[in-house]
């Protein structure tokens, strides 16, 4: 058989099946080899020049002022964002790693030693495949196999023994239960015969799967040509008599106007207070610490944005955004 990849192909088995006097048959197996994953790299801020008074101050002298000079509700509500991000990025700027594998918790400097050693000697065999190479990379692969071991038991020994019940429980809930923090980039899927492992098109898959779950539920409204081009009262018109609406007219039969109605910095300021810090940040890369730290220098500017938003009945279409993980 000729193939252009052979390393997808295992060795063929070639037997008398009796089916046939001049044919054998041919048995060969094949093996979809998972690509390597990509490492992890993650975005994030640094606090290590970070103050929180400078901080407080420069939130104080930002000129929120001067987005209103744009008309569109849309154009504010950029022009906020980009002050604010200016200050933040100021006191704590965003830095990029790539995240490496954790080590096992029991890994010390003479068994990673050993393992940097192994590692070049296996290469070394790779390159020139000679006896001496050979023995040299299992003396220290034996070597490296043996220290882990006994690293392991001795890990295990010590903290089995200790009376502090946190450190004890620290060490073998991983082994006892499964809630534990895993490594979520391990995600690989078979789609077409295609192992995908790359976050982005993982993402992609399963964001295309879950966006056409549901197209076949349910029958789509079918409205009068006389209110057609206004969906609201053709949904209102046609789903008059449901038995949703009727129990709802029956449970409230006067029903109060509802109008949104301005808020104050009051109000803002303690919406901002119970912020959450141990939250994660949204895809503007503004984490809910600079919110509720700044919570008393943000409450005015963000009550009044609040307040256009209301009088002009927009959304602005920067805060619509949606991140998927």
């Amino acid at each position: 058989i000729l193939v252009s990849k052979p390393n997808r192909f295992n060795q063929a088995l070639v037997f008398d099946s009796g089916l046939s006097d001049c044919h054998k048959m041919i048995n060969i197996s094949t093996k979809l080899p998972a690509p390597k994953r990509e490492p992890r790299k993650i975005v994030y801020r640094s606090f290590k020049r970070f103050d929180e008074t400078a901080y407080k101050v420069d939130v104080e002298h930002i000129p929120f002022h001067v987005a209103h000079v744009f008309e569109d509700v849309n154009d504010v509500a950029w022009f906020h964002e980009k002050l604010f991000l200016e200050v933040i990025e100021t006191h704590a700027p965003l830095k990029r790693k790539t995240l490496k594998k954790d080590s096992v918790p029991f890994m010390n400097s003479e068994w990673r030693k050993v393992i940097h050693r192994r590692n070049q000697l296996r290469n070394r065999f790779y390159k020139i495949r000679n006896q001496y190479n050979w023995n040299e990379y299992r003396k220290m692969r034996n070597l490296a196999t043996k220290l882990g071991r006994q690293s392991e038991i001795n890990y295990f020994r010590e903290r089995s023994m200790s009376t502090n019940p946190n450190e004890f429980w620290k060490t073998f809930k991983p082994y006892l239960s499964g809630k534990c923090k895993n490594d979520t980039n391990n995600i690989s899927l078979r789609e077409n015969d295609c192992i995908i492992s790359k976050p982005v098109e993982v993402s992609k898959v399963f964001n295309s799967y879950f966006e056409k779950i549901a197209d076949n539920i349910g029958t789509p409204d079918h409205f009068g040509n006389e209110i057609a081009n206004d969906h609201v009262l053709s949904a209102i018109e046609t789903h008059a008599d449901h038995p949703c609406i009727k129990k709802i007219e029956t449970l409230f039969p006067s029903p109060e106007i509802f109008k949104f109605r301005k808020v104050s910095s009051n109000e803002v300021f303690k919406s901002l207070k119970k912020v959450n810090v141990k939250k994660s940040k949204g895809y503007d890369n503004i984490s809910p610490y600079f919110l509720k730290t700044a919570a008393n220098e943000l409450a005015g500017p963000v009550s009044n944005i609040v307040n256009m938003y209301i009088d002009e009945y927009v959304y602005p279409d920067v805060y619509k955004k949606n991140e998927i993980v």
